[in-house]
């Protein structure tokens, strides 16, 4: 056990390599902070925060006797929580900005008058003070299973985690008259999630002068808000629509297919084509059956990083990353290969397809295998034009070929 005391660090409880019972339990790591508020960011009372950090709390269970095929058998956990005062300067104090550099339109150059020919710098308002500013909270917490079988010809190791944090800063909605004079201030109102699994299996094996390893990892993790401050919505489909409160955060609303389009006659029937519907289009799906395609048919279809821009600019990272390593070693010759991948990202082009030549240049491979006219001189429009099935629809016909 050992005390240690530094300028931000009020107590400090170290302890590390702890075995209760050998073999059994092994607790190798646990650190006990008390930070005090000597911060900038938070005002001084009350605000210290115990920090407290489990690492590698593991239960090494070895079951030799019963089960001779497995060689070792691991459940591991860890949980943490820290904070973060990642606050602007100074929030739980009232004062003015000077000089004021809020709404600047020159190089945000400072604001103005001029007085007896001398120019002075104008005085700028804070927002009203908020002493009960403190922390955000992270906790974080890990489990995993790690299992070797049958002196290492199969292994797993499968990871579950979640980081949850608590009191982010936002600014409260709320109707203030002019008359108030100033803002509202930051306060420790939103919360998040972030969770995940890993998988890891794996395989080594000799024969004879020969080694060889293979193992394949995945990964899946996912974001969402438990709370943020917004406006309240207006009915039950605003909320279901507008607002993302306990979900993921990275939904994406569009519209769903029915199926394509295959012929002029099927668009002049159909109550749900337009004035610019070509053979091979999409057939949008009437997702509320109101006999209406309008803005409450959109429904989840993908994952996007910018939900409220326009759908031409949406586009995503990777949720799922997985990986594949090959190892093989005889006579002091090895050789290490290692595939890496992604999946469920989504992208939507959106001048690529309209203009597809457009800064001088290339086009996407796609339009080799897309729905376009068997002339290719022919009006797209012209209901005498026969076409040629593809994968993909024709795309934006803004510019037509000539007659």
């Amino acid at each position: 056990m050992q005390m240690v005391c530094q300028n931000r660090l009020r107590k400090v409880l170290l302890v590390s390599s702890i075995t209760i019972i050998k073999d059994v339990i092994s607790l190798n790591f646990l650190s006990v902070m008390m930070v005090p508020p000597n911060s900038l960011q938070i005002i001084v009372g009350d605000s210290s925060l115990a920090l407290l950090s489990v690492g590698e709390c593991q239960k090494s269970l070895f079951i030799k006797d019963n089960l001779k095929f497995v060689s070792n058998l691991k459940l591991r956990a860890s949980y943490g929580k820290m904070g973060d005062d990642g606050a602007a300067d100074y929030q739980f104090l009232s004062g003015y900005d000077y000089p004021n550099t809020s709404g600047g339109s020159n190089n945000n150059y400072p604001t103005g008058y001029v007085f007896g020919g001398a120019y002075t710098n104008a005085l700028g308002f804070r927002a009203v003070a908020n002493p009960n500013i403190t922390w955000y909270t992270v906790k974080t917490l890990n489990i995993g299973l790690d299992a070797d079988l049958w002196d290492g010809l199969l292994g797993l190791t499968f990871e579950v985690f979640q980081r949850d944090r608590d009191g982010l800063l936002a600014n409260r909605l709320v109707s203030l008259p002019g008359t108030f004079g100033s803002t509202m201030p930051q306060e420790n109102l939103n919360s998040d999630r972030t969770k995940g699994i890993e998988l890891e299996l794996r395989h080594n094996n000799s024969i004879g002068d020969f080694r060889y390893n293979v193992s394949g990892q995945v990964s899946l993790t996912r974001g969402m808000r438990r709370y943020y401050e917004t406006d309240p919505a207006g009915n039950s489909y605003d909320y279901w629509r507008n607002r993302n409160l306990n979900r993921y955060n990275d939904i994406w609303f569009g519209y769903g297919a029915a199926g394509r389009f295959t012929s002029y006659e099927q668009i002049a029937n159909s109550i749900y084509s337009g004035n610019a519907t070509l053979p091979g289009d999409y057939i949008y799906e009437d997702w509320n059956q109101d006999g209406v395609i309008d803005g409450s048919d959109m429904h989840p279809i993908a994952t996007t990083t910018n939900p409220g821009s326009s759908w031409q600019d949406k586009r995503n990272y990777p949720l799922m990353n997985f990986g594949l390593t090959l190892g093989a070693s005889w006579k002091g010759f090895d050789l290490n290969l290692l595939f890496q991948g992604s999946a469920m990202s989504y992208v939507a082009y959106g001048e690529q397809l309209s203009m597809p030549l457009a800064f001088d240049g290339n086009a996407l491979d796609m339009f080799l295998d897309r729905w376009h006219p068997v002339d290719p001189d022919q009006h797209p429009f012209d209901p005498s034009c026969e076409w040629i099935p593809g994968y993909y629809s024709f795309g934006g016909a803004k510019a037509m070929p000539k007659r």
